[in-house]
């Protein structure tokens, strides 16, 4: 499936996060890409932020479990 118009149209690719067995996402309020390309996910799951090589390959949990993450910024 290709989204957006124009000059920013991307395709997706649901299967590119490989997340650890037994994670997933849950209503995912914001994405960043920092200077080395990783990709931070904010969601509102047990694992309120995710980092994610380029390719999709989880690096690190960005916060514990039991943090109350109310906004992020990079």
């Amino acid at each position: 499936m290709i989204v957006g118009n124009g000059d920013y149209r991307y395709r997706v690719n649901a299967d590119w996060a490989k997340l650890p067995d037994g994670w997933s996402f849950k209503e995912v309020g914001g994405v960043g890409v920092d200077s080395r390309d990783n990709v931070h996910v904010f969601n509102r799951g047990d694992h309120p932020m995710m980092v994610f090589d380029r390719d999709g390959t989880f690096c690190a949990p960005g916060v514990r479990a039991n943090t109350r993450v109310r906004t992020v910024s990079m």
